[in-house]
């Protein structure tokens, strides 16, 4: 009897503690709980503001990559420009030379082409009653195709010249004219002679059968 009252009260001293350390042991639950959830949460705002760092960085890394590309692509730029203008340069440069090159073969060509017409004028004497407008033009100085043609229209008009001074009266003919081809002036025999008074076409005749031959 007295081990049946023992066990019973021991039973209700055991049931009584539990039920005085239930709202303990509760208590202590939901503060782990608690702890376990706010732990978790903040491993989770961790693991976000690592993730939100992580796309920062690889955002920063990304604009560094395109500010890189960006200054390769007009460096590059500036080179091919650089390089094109250097070229442009060079090609005027040459262009010039070539331009000068061409004027002063030009220029030298002229030079001959007068030296050998003055030549060929010199050494021809022209009737002014009988030499045509290219005779006139291709023997005397300062006399073009204007002047040659007046001095044929005044011998038309007035009959022959009697003296190569009678050249005054034409217009557009002067006394420097008069002076400049003074050796080459005549106003009788054939067209065109040279100094020796050989007609030139017949010199001319002359040459070309001596090359035939």
């Amino acid at each position: 009897m007295k081990i049946n009252k023992l066990s019973k009260f021991a039973i209700l001293s055991l049931f009584s503690l539990g039920l005085a350390t239930a709202p303990v042991m509760a208590a202590s639950t939901a503060d782990t709980k608690s702890k376990v959830t706010k732990t978790a949460k903040q491993k989770k705002a961790t693991v976000k503001a690592s993730k939100v760092k992580a796309s920062k960085i690889k955002d920063s890394s990304k604009v560094v990559k395109s500010k890189k590309s960006d200054a390769k692509a007009k460096l590059a730029k500036t080179k091919k420009l650089n390089s094109k203008s250097s070229t442009d340069a060079v090609n005027v440069k040459k262009d010039k030379m070539k331009s000068k090159a061409k004027l002063a073969k030009s220029k030298s060509k002229d030079v001959k082409a007068k030296a050998k017409k003055h030549h060929k004028m010199s050494n021809q004497v022209v009737n002014i009653n009988k030499a045509n407008k290219k005779q006139l033009i291709s023997s005397l100085n300062g006399v073009g195709e204007k002047k040659a043609q007046a001095i044929i229209d005044y011998r038309k008009k007035h009959g022959a010249f009697k003296s190569t001074k009678g050249l005054l009266q034409v217009k557009g003919i002067g006394a420097k004219i008069i002076e400049k081809n003074k050796a080459n002036l005549k106003i009788s025999g054939a067209a065109v002679t040279n100094r020796k008074g050989t007609a030139m076409k017949h010199v001319a005749k002359a040459k070309t059968k001596k090359l035939s031959s």
